[in-house]
Order: C-alpha cells, then structure tokens, then sequence
C-alpha cells in the first residue's frame, strides 16, 4: 500500500505482520527452551523481541516507541546470532 502512494495508511497494516511474528517467536522460543539443544536465553530473546515488536505498534510514535523498536531488534539479532 505505501508503494502505490495510498494517502492514509490505516495503523492495521503494521500490526498484521506484528501478530504473525509473536505467534512465530513465541512458538520457536518456547521449542528452543524445551529442547534445551541452545542456550536458553536464546528463547526468551525470541519471546521478548516478537512481544516488543507487538507493543510498539500500540505505542504513540515517540521516544519510548523509537527505543522499543531498537530493543526488539537487538534482541531479535542477538536471538538469530545465537543460533548461529
């Protein structure tokens, strides 16, 4: 929708893609600390990056916005980094 110049972009669009990466972070997360082949703060970087990810799309954009999306981020790669 942003590509075709579509004036107002409702705030859903972000949050359907939000919803489906939580549901994967969650269930790759939790597999990760109950097979305990990796470390398991490997899972709950997942669990905290998908959920971080989740709540900064209902955050005002702001500051605290700015530093949620910087932490989902840092957890999500140093969650993919652990995994090697």
């Amino acid at each position: 929708m942003l590509l075709l110049g579509a004036p107002d972009v409702s705030e859903v669009l972000p949050i359907t893609s939000a919803v489906p990466g939580l549901v994967g972070c969650v269930l790759i997360g939790r597999t990760t600390l109950r097979a305990k082949i990796f470390h398991p703060l490997i899972g709950w970087l997942l669990v905290l990056g998908g959920t971080l990810n989740l709540v900064g799309g209902f955050v005002v954009a702001n500051a605290l916005m700015e530093m949620l999306g910087v932490t989902s981020t840092l957890a999500l790669a140093g969650a993919l980094a652990g995994y090697g």
